[in-house]
């Protein structure tokens, strides 16, 4: 969410509103959302500032595959703080969901047993409709002068993985895409931070994000 509480919205994002930080459960909100193209499973991404940046990027390389797209991605949110936004992503039924979320936990130095909550939660609810869902761990081979940065990016990977496992050991359909081995991999598509996608490298990482979708069955 922007400073305001409003989401933030422009031509090439295809978004839900949500008022205030509060999601209103009403008839008229869930189906505001725009999915965009026209066939292809429903495929929805959910994220923080890393995938906000290249979020006309990842729409078009998703809808490429094809799919239908839709997105709610907004600057310095941490995983609680997007469960009302997933509630009303996972409203629409989406049969495929991208979680690219976490590196604001690290960043603000959140507690592995907070993470551990946090994570489980939002896990927890976006699974359980059957929806597939990946979601992207965090790059820990960082320059940002954060220091609670790297170890929490650790700390919040283990637990993520912890998590998924533990999920889909119950049946759900849930595992971990490897960004922190993407981005070692791709150095030339990172902003100097290690975190953020350069412009140059928006497209590439946007493929993969298709990618990474496309393996759900």
């Amino acid at each position: 969410m922007t400073e305001t509480g409003l989401v933030r919205m422009s031509a090439s994002r295809r978004m839900c509103h949500l008022f205030a930080g509060v999601v209103v459960v009403a008839a008229a909100l869930l189906t505001g959302c725009q999915w965009a193209g026209t066939t292809g499973p429903r495929t929805a991404l959910i994220g923080d500032s890393v995938t906000n940046g290249a979020s006309r990027e990842i729409s078009s390389a998703v809808v490429a595959t094809p799919a239908r797209f839709l997105a709610h991605t907004a600057n310095a949110q941490r995983v609680a703080e997007m469960l009302p936004a997933l509630t009303v992503i996972v409203g629409e039924r989406p049969a495929r969901l991208v979680v690219a979320l976490g590196a604001n936990d690290a960043g603000q130095n959140r507690t592995a047993a907070q993470m551990r909550a946090d994570i489980r939660r939002f896990a927890g609810r976006a699974t359980a409709d059957g929806a597939c869902v990946r979601w992207l761990n965090l790059p820990t081979d960082v320059t940002t002068p954060n220091r609670a940065y790297r170890p929490g990016a650790a700390r919040f990977n283990t637990i993520l993985a912890d998590e998924t496992a533990r999920l889909a050991a119950a049946g759900r359909d849930i595992a971990v895409a490897d960004f922190d081995r993407w981005a070692r991999r791709h150095p030339a598509a990172m902003f100097g931070d290690g975190l953020h996608i350069d412009p140059a490298g928006r497209p590439v990482f946007a493929r993969w994000v298709a990618t990474v979708a496309n393996r759900c069955a």
